[in-house]
């Protein structure tokens, strides 16, 4: 193939890769219960059940699944809370094929850094609330109660100053 037919052919391999990626994250159990395991050297990973609610000074009634990794220590590391796309779970960002390439998690607990990559609400092994109920406000509110929680050291047992939140896509 040359020229347009080339491209064409690329851009329909890369639709139908994005395509099945998207259905094997929301499907439930096609999420491993924690990311792939490490070769000698990559980061620690421990997987966190967040308690999280749907509204303000509602109580906690549903969960965010998370999984903390570092290399080493996270004590006195900045941690980075790693929020998939819509359509994606935590795996996103610890892709399990060829980890060393296709890795945030390893690029940044590498760097120093400490990492929690999340499920969302309704997806993976998150809590899953009625649809209806799951709305960006709602996510909003329980992504700030896991920012409040990583600073008060209920999230893997270490106080983090810095929370920093990365987001890929919604």
């Amino acid at each position: 193939m040359y020229g347009p037919a080339r491209r064409i052919a690329a851009g329909l391999a890369l639709v139908v890769l994005v395509a099945l990626a998207a259905c094997a994250s929301v499907t439930p159990g096609a999420i491993p219960p924690r990311p792939a395991p490490a070769p000698a050297g990559g980061p620690r990973c421990q997987r966190e059940r967040i308690p999280v609610a749907l509204a303000d000074h509602a109580p906690a009634s549903y969960h965010l699944a998370g999984w903390l990794c570092a290399d080493g220590s996270p004590r006195g590391r900045a941690v980075e809370v790693l929020i998939p796309g819509l359509t994606y779970g935590a795996s996103y960002w610890n892709f399990p094929l060829d980890p060393g390439r296709y890795s945030y998690v390893r690029a940044a607990t590498a760097a120093g850094l400490a990492t929690l990559a999340i499920d969302r609400l309704g997806a993976g092994a998150s809590s899953h609330p009625p649809a209806a109920d799951v709305t960006a406000g709602t996510e909003a509110v329980a992504l700030h109660e896991v920012v409040q929680r990583l600073r008060a050291a209920r999230v893997g047992a270490t106080r983090f100053r810095t929370v920093v939140l990365v987001g890929h896509s919604f």
